[in-house]
């Protein structure tokens, strides 16, 4: 994804870019907005993009600030316990949902976060939320 390397101390931010998990966590849309708050904005909010066109030495500078690793580390542990968790949302609040009558829902327009823009023809949004 990156042009570059990331700093070894925060090389798991490309990982978390990567995943759509940041754009529900306000702690890690944070994070990726404290590393250089005019480029998060020009980059539409999008971490992707951001690392891709962040400076060698705005990385350098985060990894060793000591604000930054901590919630670095914060949002690396979350994310690592969501990542391991297996029981679903579903498992949770409705243990008795009969598990050989599973229900899936597809649609072609979420609105997952508005970095990530999905166009619906002119109806709006069809599902989910933006954050």
């Amino acid at each position: 994804m990156t042009e570059r390397k990331l700093p070894e101390r925060i090389e798991r931010l490309e990982e978390l870019a990567n995943n759509l998990w940041w754009s529900w966590h306000k702690e890690a849309r944070d994070l990726f907005r404290s590393l250089d708050y005019p480029l998060w904005r020009r980059s539409g909010h999008n971490p992707v993009k951001e690392l891709r066109e962040i400076s060698p030495e705005t990385l350098q500078a985060a990894s060793t600030d000591p604000s930054f690793t901590a919630r670095y580390d914060s949002v690396i542990s979350a994310f690592e316990a969501d990542m391991t968790d297996h029981r679903s949302w579903l498992a949770i609040n409705y243990l008795a949902f009969p598990s050989h009558h599973p229900v899936a829902y597809f649609s072609m327009e979420y609105a997952i976060h508005n970095s990530l823009p999905i166009y619906a023809g002119g109806l709006g949004v069809l599902a989910g939320d933006l954050c």
